[in-house]
């Protein structure tokens, strides 16, 4: 029962895409052996991928050598994005492998569930309605049952309230699965993969109010918050863990981590929450390792003696048949999940003994069903000791290459035949497969949400005999060729439609009833030729034309196309997709790559949507400029009702001509995200505006500012939030913003997504005219989401409402608000 569980595992947080020898150091195999040696297992729990305390993971595994974990609630899909254009769930793709990142620093392992990061919420009763209380209880539950967690501490409190609701509500949930996973009532249909399981120990990890963004973070303990030491370096390896931490937390660098490491020794503090108490004498430790089976007692003597005789110089080949020594020992124990799992860790230190290396490369990186590929398999070995290759098994299909007897030498290369099976899904994130509602991805699989992590690709199983005894490999197929194994350009091969299509938009706004134009690209990614018939999907409200396109595209070729877009109602919202007929099979897909130097590229498919909407929107100006930060969708979309937006970034704009723009938007987040956004910037702005130009700036975060300003006139941010995306409007006064030239009602604040506004400004220069007012159901109300002022002779806008969520979304009341703010005139 649970050795599936760990053969499904090895592909989710054990192995990378590729096997090399790497450093063979003797600290280092030191280090291996001691994690090998102990069975203790640590959980650490928080709501999102950067709420983990990266220090403490590191000294967990690499002083204590515990087995330790890091569940994350969420994938962080509603937090911002500071180095591209990623949003939602995409973005939830790049964090989760910015964490994967992150645990191959601090040695941790990494979990998720179901949950969505919907963005900010107020309090933890919200967020566990939206998330769906008993989902989450059964992926907690599922993790705590699967990793068999001797201890588990919390990032956040039960009882202790904090500013994000998410924060809190992961707490409280993780305290129900402490007690839920040792109840065989508890979602019973778990324990046909899993058994009942009762973690020791759960426990707080108090942290200060900023403790979340720093490493640690300074507190002032009461008496029920326990200390541990954590000394400056690594006592083996003499590696500072201030230093690691840093490099681990720096790795989620799409929420502008930028930690700083303090090379001295600290302090963590624990608070009990439930299960055994601390230490009477008030020293906390770390009891996970108190309670062995006799095998697994056994087991960690063996360890023991081999760790001995490596620090007594012992051989690498005598090491190798040391380490499968262990390998059997381990085998033995089929039933006990850990011993299993140490076989996996044994192999890993087997390859690194022996000098092994090996990868499967592609010249191409996509794939389609029934497509024949030739494989290069290229192998090393340092070692002397015979190693034979048994076969090659396929995750994908039944592929396989069985009974072979090939002894390996020093350099090996050969080609391997493989026809892609017919059956072969998409490539696609697990977790998004089933599709989500605002709270949560829906699954038919707990494990496809709590330990996948990465999209999927084509990967083997390489079976190889050392010294009779069977050791497996899996290995992702790599983009390239190359004669040096080293090459790693983190591109893995994936299963891809024979052709798919790509919207040259991200939304599109129809604005009167002439035909609006929606561009559509082609592309094949098949070895042939390939003919089909392309026809864009809506309702019967809206006319497209022509009805379709028949195609022919040569190998890899793309192919742009033009249909146009029409309806006779006056207000229209909704969706367009795309259809490819080829033969009898029907493709909707659209391609997804995320690809940063820090991260392994994840390219993957789903389905193509636009969307479209109709309004009348009126607007008085040609011409714009926009100064980015680090996402110009609204930039795009602004390209639906201005003739012409020319992007600028924050040095252009400095030595550009302003007097030919009519107006001026700054980006969201700018002050936060560009550099140059100083006293220099807000003097050109000022300039601009008091000669008679329009400045319009977007939401700014009250935090990661190096200015002290957040535009050129006196604003003054506050945390201030209204999640409520539907919360009632109220207009405070009449203006010309909220008149001319579309008239603005209630009805232009329907229909908006996430969230109404962020970072709310709560004081503001005198010149400053508030002009709407909103409240969360709960919460006060607040003045500051759109602010007006008359500078000399023009105009700056100052808006805190997520407008930036809104025009990509093609909403059309966002248009209009943004067209008459643009259109202001002194």
């Amino acid at each position: 029962m649970q050795r599936n569980l760990v053969e499904q595992a090895k592909s989710t947080y054990s192995y990378t895409t590729a096997y090399c020898a790497g450093q063979n150091s003797r600290d280092s195999l030191r280090m291996e052996l001691s994690r090998l040696r102990e069975f203790g297992r640590v959980l650490y729990v928080g709501a999102h991928p950067d709420d983990e305390n990266n220090k403490l993971i590191a000294y967990l595994t690499k002083e204590l050598f515990l087995e330790t974990a890091y569940l994350s609630i969420t994938r962080g899909e509603g937090g911002q994005n500071f180095i591209g254009a990623e949003s939602g769930e995409e973005l939830g793709v790049l964090r989760v492998q910015e964490s994967l990142q992150a645990r191959r620093i601090d040695g941790g392992k990494q979990f998720f569930t179901r949950a969505k990061d919907y963005g900010f919420s107020k309090n933890a009763n919200q967020t566990m309605s939206i998330w769906g209380e008993q989902q989450l209880l059964e992926d907690m539950v599922y993790v705590i049952r699967y990793f068999q967690p001797d201890v588990i501490i919390s990032r956040f409190s039960p009882e202790v309230t904090d500013r994000h609701g998410h924060h809190q509500a992961s707490a409280i949930l993780i305290k129900r699965a402490f007690d839920l996973a040792a109840k065989t009532e508890a979602f019973p249909d778990q324990l046909q993969q899993v058994e009942v399981f009762q973690a020791k120990q759960l426990l707080w990890n108090v942290y200060a109010e900023a403790g979340v963004k720093e490493i640690g973070g300074e507190i002032y303990p009461t008496a029920k918050q326990h200390p541990l030491f954590i000394p400056a370096r690594n006592s083996v390896s003499n590696q500072c863990y201030a230093a690691l931490a840093a490099a681990s937390r720096n790795q989620h660098r799409c929420q502008a981590m930028a930690s700083l490491a303090t090379r001295s020794a600290s302090f963590e503090y624990f608070e009990w929450i439930a299960g055994e108490p601390i230490a009477a004498d008030g020293v906390f430790r770390f009891d996970a390792n108190s309670h062995y089976t006799d095998t697994q007692q056994h087991f960690s003597e063996a360890v023991s003696e081999v760790g001995q005789a490596v620090k007594n110089d012992l051989a690498d080949a005598e090491l190798a048949k040391r380490l499968l020594d262990l390998l059997k020992l381990a085998r033995r124990n089929k039933d006990d999940l850990r011993m299993q799992e140490k076989c996996d860790h044994i192999t890993q230190l087997l390859i690194r003994v022996l000098g092994l290396e090996a990868s499967l490369s592609l010249e191409q990186s996509t794939v389609c069903p029934g497509e024949r590929v030739k494989l290069d398999l290229r192998m090393k070995k340092q070692t002397r000791l015979p190693i034979h290759l048994r076969g090659l098994t396929s995750t994908l299909d039944d592929y396989e290459v069985q009974d072979l007897a090939i002894s390996l030498s020093a350099s090996n290369e050969f080609t391997i035949q493989h026809v892609v099976s017919t059956k072969a899904g998409f490539a696609c994130a697990p977790w998004l497969k089933a599709g989500s509602t605002t709270g949560r991805y829906l699954t038919t699989n707990v494990a496809d949400v709590t330990m996948k992590t990465t999209v999927d690709q084509l990967t083997f199983n390489l079976h190889l005999d050392v010294l009779g005894e069977l050791i497996s490999i899996p290995l992702t197929v790599l983009a390239g060729r190359s004669n040096d194994l080293s090459f790693l350009k983190k591109t893995p091969v994936i299963v891809s439609p024979p052709v798919y299509g790509t919207f040259a938009q991200h939304s599109l706004l129809i604005t009167n009833d002439k035909p609006a134009n929606v561009e559509l690209l082609l592309q094949s990614v098949s070895n042939e030729p390939t003919s089909g018939r392309v026809r864009l999907t809506t309702s019967n409200d809206l006319h497209v034309y022509p009805a379709y396109f028949d195609f022919t595209l040569q190998a890899n070729e793309a192919l742009p196309l033009s249909f146009s877009l029409q309806t006779a109602n006056t207000d229209w919202t909704g969706e367009v997709g795309f259809e490819i007929a080829i033969g009898d099979m029907l493709y909707q897909d659209t391609a997804v790559k995320i690809d940063y130097p820090h991260i392994v590229q994840q390219h993957y498919f789903k389905p193509g949507r636009l969307k479209v909407a109709k309004s009348s929107v009126d607007i008085a100006v040609k011409k714009i400029a926009y100064i980015k930060s680090k996402d110009d969708t609204v930039a795009k979309a602004l390209r639906e009702i201005v003739a012409q937006v020319d992007v600028l970034d924050v040095t252009a704009f400095l030595t550009k001509d302003l007097q030919q723009y009519e107006a001026i938007v700054l980006g969201a987040r700018l002050y936060n995200c560009a550099a140059g956004c100083n006293w220099h910037f807000d003097k050109k702005l000022r300039t601009y505006v008091e000669a008679g130009g329009v400045v319009i700036g977007q939401y700014n975060t009250d935090y990661d500012l190096d200015h002290p300003s957040v535009g050129p006139y006196a604003i003054n941010l506050s945390a201030n939030r209204i999640t409520n995306a539907a919360s009632s409007i109220c207009f405070l006064q009449t203006h010309a913003l909220l008149s001319y030239p579309n008239a603005l009602h209630d009805r232009d604040f329907a229909g908006w997504s996430h969230d109404r506004a962020l970072f709310i400004p709560t004081h503001w220069d005198s010149d400053f005219k508030p002009l709407i007012r909103s409240a969360d159901n709960d919460g006060a109300a607040e003045d500051g989401l759109l602010l007006v002022a008359k500078k000399g002779k023009g105009y700056y806008v100052y808006t805190a409402l997520s407008l930036f969520r809104q025009l990509p979304l093609a909403v059309p009341g966002a248009y209009r608000l943004f067209a008459n703010m643009l259109s202001l005139r002194g």
